[in-house]
């Protein structure tokens, strides 16, 4: 299934060489037999990012109505200016290249981490993991926050290794559901957008978790 006129979708650019490459928003604004027309991407709090011709890309996005996410690689092929906007071409895929992406069920470990949070853009806060997983986690949080089932978050987790490094993973999280306890407010949250490396880096911290916990 390719994606339509309007889709949202994310992207990565994989051609860029630097370790941490960060997901980009973007929606489809046009197409033609060869390419799907695309608006400027962003990054985190609304910057817009450049494609350059040549760029090699991974989308993936999800429909609206099976709930089915998909993906498929690309290229960028050039771009142009329509009624004061910019538009970049990426290659359409053909169908056998686009692949649906499978749930896969993670194992979850406790765990005291340090996620720093913003909202809506505007509203900063940190929070404190309970548990986490590779495809999301619980944490604590004031009780004061307003939110949401569905809310998205931007947020950076502070991830310790056995080896003494230190890393700051980004993803947007998807609120699940809330519950009041005694600490402040409960936030129950899947992992929405995450990169596939960052993904592996959280993975690995939770098996090192288990090797921990069975000491």
């Amino acid at each position: 299934m390719l994606p339509t006129i309007g889709q949202v979708i994310t992207l990565e650019v994989t051609s860029e060489e630097q370790d941490k490459k960060p997901m980009l928003k973007s929606r489809i604004a046009d197409e033609n037999p060869d390419v799907l027309w695309i608006e400027v991407p962003t990054a985190e709090k609304g910057r817009f990012i450049r494609l350059v011709e040549g760029d090699m890309l991974v989308i993936s996005y999800t429909s609206s109505t099976t709930g089915v996410t998909y993906t498929f690689r690309s290229e960028v092929k050039g771009n142009k200016k329509e009624n004061a906007t910019v538009l970049f071409a990426i290659r359409k895929p053909a169908l056998s290249e686009v692949h649906s992406v499978q749930r896969r069920a993670f194992v979850r470990v406790e765990a005291s981490l340090e996620v720093a949070c913003l909202f809506a853009g505007v509203k900063k806060f940190v929070a404190t993991t309970v548990d986490i997983s590779g495809g999301g986690l619980s944490m604590i949080t004031d009780s004061s926050l307003n939110l949401q089932a569905e809310d998205e978050l931007e947020c950076w987790l502070l991830v310790p290794f056995r080896n003494g490094n230190i890393e700051h993973i980004p993803f947007i999280g998807a609120v699940v559901r809330t519950k009041p306890v005694q600490q402040g407010l409960m936030v129950m949250m899947r992992i929405a957008e995450i990169s596939e490396s960052d993904r592996q880096k959280i993975v690995r911290y939770v098996f090192e978790r288990q090797i921990e916990l069975r000491k």
